[in-house]
């Protein structure tokens, strides 16, 4: 914002501007952005592009939604308007997902504000015990199911040998190693968690 070219001793000009703000400098040579319709002997519209371009850094975002001020560097919205988003998406699930009652499920929850209860005797011990920091009891809570991990064992034996190494190995030894991984996996997996967003625990249902 606020940009001005810098000029050589006796006012000749230089293609350079600065951000009136930070002072970070710009230039058509040093530019990534430059459009192509903008020919390079046009230097006159080079300097124009390189002008707006100094004059937007600095420049408070204009959110998409209210057309407030967006102090984010990384979203379209502003921080209000993606509360609003979030809001009406969780809502738009729980109107969507079957819902039960607490007694009706026994496996791991998520909250609405992702955080994770190993069961919901666990979530009850924490609000039992929580901060007012941590926000307040939510009416419900995500059902969640088991996640297996594993890798991709064939890939990271292949990937980690010289070049013509798989030449060595026949299809029906990969096979081998493809059983070998399903069967260790399926005795040491690691086992996690997700939300199911198609089952939502209610907890002030009536039994």
């Amino acid at each position: 914002m606020d940009a001005y070219e810098l000029l050589k001793p006796g006012g000749a000009k230089t293609g350079v501007f600065a951000c009136g703000k930070c002072g970070l400098l710009r230039s058509w040579n040093n530019t990534t952005a430059k459009p192509a319709n903008i020919p390079p002997e046009d230097h006159a519209a080079q300097d124009g592009h390189i002008r707006t371009e100094a004059e937007r850094c600095c420049r408070p975002k204009v959110c998409t939604d209210c057309g407030g001020v967006n102090e984010s560097k990384s979203w379209t919205i502003c921080e209000p308007c993606r509360v609003k988003h979030d809001t009406r998406r969780e809502r738009a699930r729980f109107e969507k997902a079957r819902h039960l009652t607490p007694a009706e499920y026994g496996g791991p929850v998520m909250e609405p504000n992702d955080r994770f209860h190993m069961d919901l005797g666990a979530f009850e011990d924490h609000y039992a015990d929580a901060d007012p920091e941590d926000g307040t009891r939510p009416e419900y809570v995500w059902a969640c199911r088991p996640v297996k991990f594993c890798i991709d064992l064939r890939g990271h034996v292949l990937d980690h040998v010289h070049e013509d190494a798989a030449d060595q190995i026949d299809e029906a030894g990969l096979k081998e190693l493809d059983a070998f991984e399903k069967q260790w996996w399926e005795k040491y997996g690691v086992e996690s968690w997700e939300i199911d967003y198609s089952r939502a625990v209610v907890l002030n249902a009536k039994e």
